[in-house]
């Protein structure tokens, strides 16, 4: 801090991690008075679960008001890398100043100081009112500081001084002796020229390498696609956190990720994926014919009936709770359907007619999921939101692989009345497993996953590919290592038929 003429006191907040708001209304009340010249606040919004690590742009466009600070560092909000299991948990909003103030003119919220939170059409930065500076280096606001302040860069007592006028002394003496170099070559040199040719034992490769024109662009159209961007959140999302935390570790943060604590039962880790076994030709057989039933769980709440063989109908109440329906078979034995093991490719695949959303009221929160999973799993969690799983959720279009989050755009919402279907092809891949690479590298089975709606293959992704390092968590149990088995998610109020009967569905393959 320093002190001014008119006895009040110029400070600087800094706060990387965010300070409470409403705790700088004091500064305004001290006496002497506090003048906050800048104040250092992150804009990023940073949280561990449920843990918040930087109280992010809402909290610091507010203290920037309460506090009246001239300037606006924007601090703390360089990407951090984490490793291990803090990787999975750690979830970064990154704000610009732009996206904040529309999101504050949207929230529409006003001070007591009579202003709302978004209103800065009053301030220039010609007047040295309010300035965003947008992370710069602190010796660039020093300069600012000292070239509107430079009263109180030195202290009060600071005094500027010229240099006397005229050369130092005894310059002009010096001067006086100076003598000019004589003229031609020092004594001793050499006076012949150098003999023509390489200096001895010269040799072609002692030439430097050919240079490299770096300002060549390469072609990208050979490189592989980025991997999708995934979601932090569905905007549909309708689970509770305490209903995730039942099923996956729960970390909390303190003191930036040093103290680590489980908060509930790892459900996954407690029920590792069942390794797969050798079937019962009777039961191979009810799973080519379709014969395939869906076991009801404790979550589903309403009424579920055989329609015929491999078909089935059900409705849930309104305001029902996630539940997931999962086939009574595998439809893929890993055992005996691994193209490894028969030399071709096998496809598996059901559809899902949905008859209606909010048992016909339309005010209902509703919608289903169709997809696949390893056992066991959490069945009062969606397919697709927890280990080895996968699946295409109705409500927000997006495609969901061992994601808790907010899954990846993929298509549109599927809508009442439409027959959707979910299938995966395992095949042998078109370039055999170097012998110099790890299994994470080369995988050992081609899975590709399709969608079809109303009959129509509408879309796909490739299983394996490229994936965000630091989002997602892999493809654990849906690479054709272990059984997999339909699921149906469901919430809220939905009619809907389940098909497993290849002569039922609308899609034939080819």
């Amino acid at each position: 801090m320093s002190s001014t003429e008119d006895a009040s006191i110029e400070g600087l907040v800094y706060t990387p991690h965010g300070i409470n708001a409403e705790d700088l209304r004091p500064l305004s009340l001290a006496s002497p008075q506090i003048n906050v010249l800048a104040l250092l606040h992150g804009l990023h919004d940073i949280r561990i679960s449920k843990r918040q690590l930087n109280l992010g742009a809402h909290n610091a466009l507010r203290a920037q008001r309460i506090s009246g600070s001239r300037y606006w560092l924007s601090t703390h909000d360089e990407v951090k890398k984490a490793g291990g299991l803090v990787n999975h948990f750690l979830r970064r909003k990154i704000w610009t100043m732009e996206d904040v103030l529309k999101e504050e003119k949207r929230r529409n919220e006003t001070l007591d100081i009579g202003s709302p939170l978004a209103d800065i059409r009053d301030i220039h930065f010609a007047n040295l009112e309010t300035v965003f500076l947008g992370q710069p280096v602190l010796m660039g606001f020093l300069k600012a500081f000292r070239g509107n302040h430079p009263e109180t860069i030195g202290g009060e007592n600071s005094q500027n001084y010229a240099p006397p006028p005229g050369p130092p002394p005894s310059h002009g003496a010096l001067s006086q002796e100076y003598h000019a170099p004589p003229p031609g070559p020092p004594p001793g040199q050499n006076e012949y020229p150098p003999p023509p040719g390489p200096p001895p034992q010269h040799r072609a490769s002692d030439d430097p390498p050919p240079y490299h024109d770096w300002t060549v662009i390469p072609d990208t159209a050979l490189l592989p696609p980025p991997p999708s961007i995934g979601h932090e959140a569905s905007p549909a999302g309708n689970a509770s956190l305490s209903d995730a935390d039942r099923a996956h570790v729960c970390i909390t943060c303190c003191n930036c990720l040093h103290e680590l604590l489980t908060e509930s039962q790892d459900w996954c880790r407690t029920y590792p994926l069942l390794r797969p076994h050798q079937p019962a030709a009777l039961h191979h057989d009810s799973v080519n014919n379709g014969n395939i039933e869906l076991v009801k769980s404790r979550e589903f709440q309403g009424g579920l009936s055989k329609a015929g063989l491999g078909s089935w109908k059900g409705s849930t109440v309104p305001g029902g709770r996630d539940a997931c329906l999962l086939g009574s078979l595998p439809c893929y034995f890993a055992f005996s359907d691994s193209p490894l093991v028969t030399g071709i490719k096998k496809v598996i695949y059901f559809e899902v007619k949905v008859l209606s959303y909010g048992g016909g009221r339309g005010g209902d929160a509703s919608s289903m999921a169709l997809g696949w999973s390893a056992l066991p799993y959490p069945t009062w969690r969606m397919p697709g939101w927890e280990r080895g799983s996968l699946a295409v959720h109705g409500d927000d279009g997006r495609r969901y692989v061992n994601d808790t989050w907010g899954g990846k755009d993929f298509t549109n919402a599927i809508q009442a009345g439409q027959t959707v279907g979910l299938g995966m092809e395992f095949s042998i891949p078109d370039t055999p497993p170097d012998y110099g690479s790890s299994p994470a590298q080369t995988p050992s089975i081609k899975v590709d996953v399709f969608f079809t709606r109303d009959g129509v293959k509408e879309s796909g992704w490739s299983l394996h590919e490229e994936l965000d390092a630091q989002n997602d968590l892999g493809v654990g149990g849906l690479d054709g290592q272990f059984d997999l088995y339909a699921a149906v998610g469901l919430f809220g109020a939905v009619e809907f038929e389940v098909n497993f009967n290849r002569n039922h569905w609308l899609w034939q393959p080819s």
